[in-house]
């Protein structure tokens, strides 16, 4: 346990869930770290397999283990690290991924030759299939606060997730919490906030190794509707056609790989009309942003009916016994 130690300039946060398999390559790449003032916090987000048994292995003082009574979801884990957290940086760890031994030391580097404005120092990382292929991942350029890309299609920040990034503790306490509600994503809300607050720093060399199709970011259902939640938190992103047009197209097309279409035809859920945002998709946008940005009669709004309706029968059941 790291209680009576010295505060740490780092702080690394790894939130865990049945991931007993993966773990101890996990903590080990961290407790390697050629750069070693730092802490490691691991929040088992109830875990019911050997993952306690696996953290019970490790002896290094600089580790603090947190326990939930049960499963709440990535983003609380994330927020019951930060709230503990003792250090001045904060980074992140996939309780599957590991970080390349230097990864620290060139982050901290990396920042004392930045000014303050510079909150996110990022690397690109090495992507492992499920079949074992390794690849390399370059991740985006985050030229400014734009929510878009410069493509128009998606988020500037798409991809880029926390493991491959160092966030100064001052600008992660301005962004506020993790919220909650998205059960995948999370990340990509922090890092589209954050990319409001400061200037970002890319190292174009991997330093992170990612494992892919393991976990929830992999589930198209969930990514489904974290999607959509996106698009109700960020609705200015709907003033770009290219844009909402290749959402829901992205949306459909993951539902389909999902085979959702023939799961949940007929469910009779398309007919509802009643309930809260949670019960009914139709309603997770707030209408009075739909008919700002989308006025009747027009050809935008066309489109955001046409896809939202292609999409609305399938996540409703969801959505119905999602509390958000």
């Amino acid at each position: 346990m790291s209680a009576g130690l010295p505060e740490p300039l780092v702080s690394v946060i790894l939130p865990t869930y049945n991931s007993a398999g993966g773990l101890s390559k996990s903590v080990s790449s961290i407790l390697r770290q050629t750069y070693a003032d730092l802490e490691l916090l691991i929040v088992d987000d109830g875990s019911t397999d050997a993952t306690r048994d696996v953290l019970a292995g490790f002896t290094d003082p600089r580790i603090t283990v947190i326990r939930h009574p049960e499963n709440y979801g990535v983003a609380r884990a994330y927020n019951t690290g930060v709230d503990a957290a003792r250090g001045s940086f904060i980074g992140f760890i996939g309780s599957s991924d590991e970080w390349l031994p230097e990864k620290l030391a060139e982050e901290i580097s990396r920042f004392s030759g930045l000014s303050p404005e510079y909150g996110v120092v990022y690397s690109d990382l090495w992507e492992i299939t499920r079949s074992g292929e390794r690849k390399y991942w370059q991740n985006p350029a985050i030229a400014g606060p734009e929510l878009i890309n410069s493509a128009g299609t998606d988020y500037q920040v798409n991809y880029l997730g926390n493991g491959a990034v160092l966030v100064r503790r001052e600008y992660l306490d301005r962004a506020g919490a993790f919220d909650e509600q998205f059960r995948c994503f999370s990340d990509t809300d922090m890092i589209i906030r954050l990319q409001r607050l400061c200037r970002f720093h890319h190292i174009r060399k991997p330093l992170y190794v990612y494992y892919s199709n393991r976990g929830l970011s992999s589930n198209p259902v969930e990514v489904s509707i974290a999607r959509l939640l996106l698009l109700k938190k960020y609705p200015e992103g709907m003033q770009n056609l290219t844009f909402l047009m290749h959402q829901h197209d992205m949306i459909r097309t993951s539902l389909r790989s999902a085979g959702v279409d023939n799961r949940m035809s007929g469910s009779g859920y398309e007919k509802d009309q009643s309930g809260s945002i949670a019960e009914n998709l139709s309603r997770i946008l707030d209408d009075r942003v739909i008919r700002h940005i989308c006025p009747a009669g027009s050809r935008r709004n066309r489109l955001y009916a046409r896809g939202l309706a292609a999409v609305r029968r399938h996540l409703n059941p969801l959505l119905r016994s999602r509390r958000t």
